[in-house]
């Protein structure tokens, strides 16, 4: 019986399925993808100037409209598309294009393409990029509300004393719902709104204790409490670290064939958890993410020291990458398009890598722009970064150096030249006909990136050596860019456990069998030998060499030459390293040792540093084979900023100018993020895209009164709350003379500072403000009436007549299993838990499996392993890691209930609930009251009760012993399978 009832409750809250389209088949894949493989390929044969077979594939109208042969495309049909026909050569005599077969990736993209509906903007094909004076950039900003600055608008009077206004967010909304006849929906009750509150902050529910302690709180600011206690949890930044984690394709692994490991990824991870519980300025976040490594004063964590400045700008090595690409060249223009593709979405709401083929089609953005934001990302380096606190190895280091310097073990510099009477050897012959690229001397610091302990200056010695000062340490020392003109790059060098790699177009995953050759080991000791690069292959490409020492071990490198040949063999002098002399006092030694032994370990994470200074060309058409003119390193021309003149990247620049308050994009996107996830739906629907195919805002000024509040809160406390309903009704006051603009003040918030008043760039307080509106606040249920009139007026709810209906999102609902099972490990941060893998998770790069509850730790700790990830979470639209998705996909679709049915965690997590709530004192009916407090946040009705109890019982009969854990189990089941469990009102 038990088993039917399962099956009947959980099918009687079912609904019909309901896929959702592949969002990523949109207008922008067309402008990325599509439109460059069309006008490459299609253009010359079937565009304005010519029409083979009477086709024109320009527009969509004409490619629907097709040619002698037909329709050239059925949208959504790739069998029944003449152009996937064609273009797989599917047909004998229709093949296009004539001169040759398209890439299998050219093949693929269109084919998905017309899979995916045939998206198509509005507006014709350009033959091929130019210059942006061929479209008005400064024109286009003027006519886009989004590149307008932001204004102060003044919060509107509202008249109707019924209507209960907590802070200017109700005013704003109001004043476009009374015209409609509509108004706030009734408060939610109590046990509502905390559930709602609690998932929205720490994306878990409320526990039974903490559900008690707000409805026995009758105090008016029993709800204020309930927010600043959130706001305040560590499991906080969590929450909203994850939801960061989403606009940066956060992931663990590089995907691809292998599926690489990005080491210590989750450091960043870790990095954003601090990072919002500590609500770092928004600004200040920012440029530690564009520029960490090169702001004047890092910011540390206050446990441990660790480098939190330079550990953000790990975000931007989080993206797929290839071991071994065919053209590498290529193959670093698609990742540096991933970087500002992000980079435009997550920071600016821009679709920036639209314009790296042509100027952007819709928005103020040339290609000149793309191709400056490309010099600034070209002229940065990754660095596996050791981001611990040095002061303690420097005072360690200093005391070891004072012993040894007054040891007699110090060996001196190894010297390489000849004097001016010496004869003429092989060597120097070879020299002669060879070029230089470095003889290491006292001034080799000023010409090379070098980094990491290891590599501190030191007055009188020579050339570099990373276990000068200890074996312990590591180092780092890379070359300016250079490129590659002639066949050898030959390098003198000794070293143990260290690596010589030739870093060509910031290739990192340097992998046979196309590139084994440019990662060399170096292991030969104290001889300085010659290692060799063959560089015949990539003539004309950027390079530059990079000499690794992770420790323990050490590296030393006296020169260095461009050759056409390898050079003679010759004697191979030692290097210089520090060893006891024969006269070392013993107990001098065995305190170098102890010191060099209390080094502490390294702490690893992928990292930006800064290069040579490299302005791009132009790549004509997006094809890097056909450059153009250069384009300066800046930002974008619309703002009006000048080229940067840094030396480096321009990276500090870079961050100066997104983050200058001027900047209209920047504080308008996040308020609308963090909107998006209180209200269910941002202000503006599209949040990664505020450009012209984006969706204009339901509430402009709205909009701009939470941007200025963020960037610069009112300094003075608010005016004296006005008569009428409510805890504020505010009122615009006297005109000011800029035409009736100007900031309203908030209404005191708790614990933040005198008056509540907000920090700059605070996102707490933003949390504040949307959290203590009456809006925030209002039920999801309209009245009768209310709801009779919002079919007409507000059918999608645009204008918040009553708050939506959410589902939690695919970790909320594993972490929300592991809380009522008793499963929960709130413990935080650390490297992240291997993916528990079935036998039919099978490919290249399969890890070991991990424990199928995850060790009981919130999902945010489980590893992201691009492709191996969580089936559950893929079930429940857990957005794929490859570009920013600030808007995730909600469907409705049958995997989802088969999840929620057989999935081995779920079933799990319901025999350990069932154990705790039998192992719980009370009745039978206790336990049913318990176990939907827990799971529904409020309380049972006696008809449920009568119903859970009976099926317990009848099911306990068939097992054959009383309240058999089986049958709680399997009632466990059915409550986590209510839609209840998953969705918040």
């Amino acid at each position: 019986m038990h088993r039917s009832f399962l099956a009947i409750a959980f099918l009687s809250l079912s609904v019909t399925p309901i896929r959702a389209a592949d969002p990523s088949i949109d207008n922008e894949y067309f402008e990325k993808k599509v439109r460059p493989i069309l006008v490459a390929n299609c253009i010359g044969c079937h565009g304005p100037e010519k029409q083979k077979g009477e086709l024109r594939l320009d527009s969509r109208a004409a490619m629907l409209k097709g040619g002698e042969t037909g329709p050239a495309v059925k949208p959504g049909d790739v069998e029944k598309s003449l152009l996937t026909r064609a273009i797989r050569f599917d047909d004998i005599e229709l093949k296009m294009p004539k001169k040759r077969k398209m890439t299998d990736d050219e093949i693929a993209t269109l084919t998905a393409w017309v899979k995916g509906g045939a998206p198509w903007p509005e507006g014709g094909i350009a033959a091929q990029a130019g210059p942006a004076d061929k479209f008005d950039l400064h024109a286009r900003a003027k006519a886009h509300w989004s590149f307008q600055p932001i204004r102060s608008p003044v919060a509107p009077a509202i008249h109707n004393p019924q209507s209960t206004i907590h802070n200017p967010i109700d005013a704003f909304l109001l004043a476009k719902l009374e015209p409609a006849g509509l108004g706030f929906a009734p408060p939610a009750e109590k046990r509502v709104l905390i559930r709602r509150v609690t998932f929205d902050l720490i994306g878990l529910p409320p526990t039974p204790e903490e559900m008690s302690a707000f409805l026995a709180d009758t105090s008016p600011q029993a709800y204020e409490k309930v927010v600043d206690r959130l706001l305040a949890s560590p499991h906080y930044g969590e929450r909203w670290g994850r939801h960061w984690l989403d606009l940066v394709r956060y992931a663990e692994t590089h995907g691809h064939e292998f599926d690489f490991e990005i080491a210590d990824a989750w450091r960043y991870r870790d990095y954003v958890v601090r990072a919002f519980n500590a609500d770092v300025p928004y600004n200040q976040f920012l440029t530690e993410h564009i520029a960490g490594d090169l702001v004047g004063k890092s910011r540390r964590n206050p446990k441990g020291g660790a480098n939190e400045s330079l550990l953000a700008t790990g975000f931007w090595w989080l993206g797929e990458a290839k071991h071994s690409p065919v053209d590498s060249r290529g193959d670093f223009a698609d990742r540096v398009d991933n970087q500002i593709d992000v980079f435009g979405k997550s920071v600016l709401g821009l679709t920036l890598a639209c314009a790296r083929c042509h100027d952007h089609k819709f928005d103020p953005i040339a290609t000149k722009d793309y191709y400056a934001l490309f010099g600034v990302l070209a002229s940065s380096r990754f660095q596996r970064a050791d981001v611990s606190d040095p002061d303690l190895s420097f005072k360690l280091l200093d005391e070891i150096a004072e012993l040894k310097k007054a040891s007699g073990g110090r060996k001196p510099p190894v010297q390489l030249q000849q004097g001016a009477d010496a004869p003429r050897s092989p060597m120097e012959a070879w020299r002669e006909k060879s070029v230089a690229f470095e003889s290491f001397t006292d001034g080799w610091r000023q010409r090379w990136d070098a980094s990491g302990l290891a590599l501190r200056p030191e007055a009188g010695v020579g050339f570099p050596n990373s276990g000068r000062e200890a074996r312990k340490l590591a180092g780092a020392l890379r070359s300016p860019t250079f490129v590659i003109e002639r066949s050898y790059l030959l390098v003198r060098m000794a070293g143990r456990d260290a690596k010589a790699r030739l870093v060509l177009n910031g290739l990192q995953l340097i992998q046979a069998p196309i590139y084994g050759g440019l990662a060399q080991s170096v292991n030969h000791g104290e001889e300085l030998r010659w290692i060799g690069f063959d560089l015949r292959m990539w003539k004309g490409q950027p390079a530059y060499l990079e000499l690794l020492d992770d420790g323990p071990g050490y590296f030393a490198v006296s020169e260095a030459w461009f050759a056409d040949s390898h050079p003679p063999s010759d004697p191979s002098p030692k290097v210089a390293l520090w060893e006891p002399g024969l006269d070392d006092d013993k107990k001098t030694i065995e305190r170098i040792r102890e010191l060099e032994a209390k080094l502490p370990d390294l702490h690893r994470a992928p990292a930006m540093r800064d290069g040579t200074g490299r302005s791009e060309k132009i790549f004509i058409r997006g094809n890097h084979k056909t450059p153009g003119v250069e384009a300066p390193r800046a930002f974008l021309e619309a703002f009006g900023q000048p080229a940067f003149a840094s030396p480096g990247s321009g990276r500090l620049e870079l961050a100066k100018a997104v983050t200058d308050p001027a900047n209209p994009l920047v504080a308008r996107v996040m308020v609308n993020r963090i909107w998006k996830h209180h209200f269910g739906e941002g202000i503006v629907r599209s949040p990664d895209d505020f450009g012209y195919q984006g969706q204009r805002p339901t509430h402009p000024e709205l909009l701009d009164w939470l941007a200025v509040e963020f960037v610069n809160p009112p300094s003075e406390p608010p005016p004296p709350s006005l008569p009428g309903k409510g805890a504020r009704n505010p009122s615009p006051g006297p005109s000011p003379k800029n035409g009736g603009e100007k900031e309203y003040p908030p209404h005191s918030l708790p614990g933040k500072g005198a008056g509540g008043l907000g920090s700059s760039w605070s996102i707490k307080h933003m949390h504040r403000l949307m959290l203590l509106s009456t809006a925030y606040r209002q039920s999801s249920r309209a009245t009768p009436e209310q709801a009779a009139k919002a079919v007409t007026a507000d059918a999608q709810n645009k204008l918040l007549h009553r708050q939506n209906v959410r589902r939690v999102e695919a970790e909320a609902i594993r972490d929300s299993m592991l809380l009522v099972s008793g499963r929960l490990d709130r413990t935080m941060e650390g490297a992240g838990i291997l993916p528990y893998l079935t036998e039919h998770s099978v490919g290249r790069g399969r890890p070991a499996s991990g424990p199928l509850d995850g060790n009981g730790r919130r999902s945010i700790y489980l590893q992201v392993r691009r492709n191996f990830l969580n089936p559950m979470f893929v079930a429940f639209d857990y957005p794929t890691p490859f570009t920013t998705i600030g808007r995730r996909t909600v469907s409705n679709v049958p995997a989802q209930a088969l999840t929620m049915l057989n999935n081995p965690f779920v079933l799990q997590q319901a025999d350990l609930w069932a154990k705790r709530s039998l192992s719980s004192p009370g009745t039978a009916e206790d336990r049913v009251r318990g176990m939907y407090v827990a799971a529904f946040g409020r309380e049972s009705t006696e008809d449920e009760v009568a119903t859970a109890v009976d099926f317990v019982q009848d099911a306990s009969k068939e097992f054959g012993k009383p309240d058999h854990p089986k049958a709680w189990a399997d009632l466990a089941h059915v409550l986590l399978n209510s839609k209840e469990f998953i969705f918040v009102e």
